[in-house]
């Protein structure tokens, strides 16, 4: 990490500085401003005030299902400004008890993101499929995404669920024989 002579800016690649270890100095040096994500495929931005993030944006999402997609980010660069000030709070993250729970948010997502490598493919419905399986409202909601032929990117750009509980129903129905990747 480098920083600059113009104030605020800390600068850095994620496969030097890994994700979770930069929201740790930034939140445990009490840094107010904004840290830009740039990592591969996901971009967002969360914002801090004296140490507590308080908001994030990747891509549609904002909040918790932002935060979410973007603790996936393991490639990339990021660069934080502390003279931007937090423009929402949609969060509340602050200490060890944060950190942990974005940890074990970041392992959570690792099977599914080896299973789910591609967001760009669509899914078909299998000859197992019929319209008298019972379902709930969000596996519903994954069915109309499915039948519109949306990608994972854009299912999640949607907002409709968050990613995680996203590639989870999808998993099910994979799991199930009822849809197969294209």
């Amino acid at each position: 990490m480098h920083s600059s002579t113009l104030g605020s800016m800390i600068a850095g690649n994620f496969s030097v500085f890994p994700f979770l270890s930069v929201l740790q100095m930034l939140m445990a040096s009490g840094h107010t401003g904004r840290l830009d994500v740039h990592g591969e495929p996901r971009t967002g931005q969360l914002w801090f005030h004296e140490g507590t993030i308080v908001h994030a944006t990747a891509g549609q999402l904002e909040g918790e299902s932002a935060m979410q997609l973007l603790t996936t980010t393991e490639s990339g660069e990021f660069q934080f400004d502390g003279l931007q000030a937090p423009a929402y709070e949609t969060l509340s993250l602050a200490g060890d008890l944060a950190l942990r729970q974005l940890f074990q948010e970041t392992e959570a997502w690792k099977p599914l993101l080896a299973e789910y490598s591609d967001w760009t493919q669509p899914f078909d419905f299998t000859l197992q499929w019929n319209d008298r399986l019972p379902v709930n409202r969000q596996q519903f909601r994954v069915l109309r995404s499915i039948e519109r032929g949306l990608s994972i990117s854009e299912m999640v750009d949607q907002g409709n669920l968050p990613p995680r509980l996203l590639l989870g129903t999808l998993r099910q129905f994979e799991q199930a024989g009822l849809i197969v990747a294209r």
